[in-house]
């Protein structure tokens, strides 16, 4: 029987309480959502000016199942502020594959 992972033990190297931590918006159609991009670049400057290296958001586009390029934005958990501002919802650690910063320094590397 599966037993539950208690917080503070480690799963695939990241604090077990961490993985949920990350929030989703899933966007479409990129050009029909630059404003809002452009939106969540303005108010992660402003919500986390001089603490750039702390959070992070990260876009993946996708071309894959549509003509038109798709895009969905991923906030780390340092971003969570943010990411409720847009109502974006929980999610795991997001597969770095693809992955380009929309705004702030953070790496996927470093532990969340």
């Amino acid at each position: 029987m599966p037993r539950a992972t208690p917080a503070h033990e480690q799963v695939d190297g990241v604090n077990a309480d961490t993985l949920m931590n990350w929030h989703v918006l899933v966007l479409g159609d990129s050009l029909a959502n630059a404003t809002t991009l452009d939106r969540i670049a303005s108010e992660f400057a402003l919500l986390y000016r001089g603490r750039e290296h702390t959070a992070a958001v990260l876009q993946r586009l996708d071309t894959s199942h549509s003509l038109h390029c798709e895009v969905t934005v991923y906030f780390s958990p340092g971003a969570a502020t943010l990411a409720q501002a847009f109502q974006a919802t929980a999610c795991s650690r997001p597969d770095p594959r693809g992955l380009t910063a929309l705004a702030g320094t953070w790496s996927l590397t470093q532990a969340d």
